[in-house]
């Protein structure tokens, strides 16, 4: 069964744009976003180990750059495998957060 089977051309549109719209955004905030989750993670390192927090970093980092590639241009419509790998891809960048804060 197709991801969006129901979706008309409009509903595709919008969700492009709304795509576009958030990729402007989030790349205007990159290096403040990455400031603010290094502050983070630096203050959980206060309280836990710091190489563990240094890993939930770099896999922080890494889901940044994956993410950012695959959200450039994305067209869910038309290549809704590569929107389902944007999807996934923030999974482990959330899972980081959580656990770090978790730890604490």
């Amino acid at each position: 069964m197709p991801l969006f089977a129901k979706l008309t051309n409009a509903d595709g549109e919008r969700l492009r744009d709304e795509l576009a719209r958030q990729y402007r955004i989030i790349r205007g905030e990159y290096a403040l976003r990455l400031f603010l989750v290094a502050v983070a993670y630096g203050l959980c390192s206060h309280y836990v180990w710091p190489a563990v927090m240094v890993a939930f970093f770099c896999v922080e980092l890494v889901g940044e750059f994956v993410s950012q590639r695959l959200l450039r241009g994305l067209d869910p419509i038309r290549s809704p495998g590569r929107y389902l790998a944007f999807l996934f891809s923030l999974v482990p960048m959330e899972a980081a957060v959580i656990s770090a804060a978790g730890m604490v």
